[in-house]
């Protein structure tokens, strides 16, 4: 899934298939957005010069926009809005792009994956946590190869945090 999306020399991020390597995933795609100066607007604090205003004397359930920018201020956010969405939909897997393509903006397309894949993290944690706590010797194998299991599920859920 490329395109021209970044520039050419910023490097890859890999791609997210799913829990098993969502927290990498999530860091490398961070400082790439980072590097191409669109991370605040995956991040919700680079936001629309458009907000929303509600009428006073009105009952109607939307809130009607107010323009606080310029129009060329409003293209330029847009246009780091597509640059950022394109980064993200580069770097997901087409099973994860086809669920989030109801997600139109960056931030709503970074926080739905956030969402899948930190409950998932919490998921995984838990279970390590859970085979660190339950793990009793059982005399079947060496005590070395059982404090190995030990120390790997200790460092299995190191990494987790």
């Amino acid at each position: 899934m490329s395109s021209n999306t970044a520039s050419t020399d910023t490097p890859t991020c890999p791609t997210l298939i799913g829990p098993s390597n969502f927290q990498i995933w999530k860091l490398q795609i961070m400082a790439k957005l980072w590097r191409e100066k669109v991370l605040g607007v995956a991040m919700g604090t680079d936001t629309c010069p458009i907000t929303s205003l509600s009428i006073p004397g009105t009952t109607t359930a939307a809130p009607v926009p107010a323009i606080t920018a310029t129009a060329e201020e409003v293209q330029k956010w847009m246009e780091r809005n597509e640059r950022a969405h394109g980064i993200i939909q580069d770097s997901i897997s087409d099973a994860l792009l086809l669920k989030m393509e109801m997600h139109t903006t960056t931030k709503d397309l970074f926080n739905a994956l956030l969402s899948i894949h930190q409950v998932s993290s919490l998921a995984s944690a838990f279970f390590i946590f859970q085979q660190l706590f339950n793990s009793t010797w059982s005399g079947g194998s060496t005590i070395s190869e059982h404090t190995v299991l030990l120390q790997t599920l200790g460092a299995h859920f190191a990494r987790m945090k």
